[in-house]
């Protein structure tokens, strides 16, 4: 998570010989599915998830899951549904 801090990565790209080092904010929104139960279906294909589920007794993954497809509905739009996503362009000169 060195990078999750712009002034952290800076200091380790300087620090390992970068100059002219600048971050470029991106936000695009990351389609999860057609539909809830869609986007549901497609996060359940995750290893993480997966894994998540697999942990969680009956009750509480049927909870689970029950918060999570509540979750992606209210995401939910006409064409699909959608999260917001936030990432950097990182770039520097050696």
């Amino acid at each position: 998570m060195f990078f999750a801090d712009p002034v952290v990565a800076e200091t380790i790209l300087a620090a390992a010989g970068f100059t002219d080092i600048e971050f470029t904010d991106v936000h695009e929104p990351v389609y999860y599915g057609a539909d809830s139960e869609a986007a549901l279906a497609n996060l359940l294909r995750l290893q993480g998830f997966r894994d998540m589920f697999a942990a969680l007794d009956t009750d509480t993954a049927g909870r689970t899951r029950a918060r999570l497809l509540a979750t992606l509905a209210e995401h939910a739009s006409d064409t699909g549904v959608y999260f917001d996503s936030r990432a950097w362009i990182v770039t520097a000169r050696r």
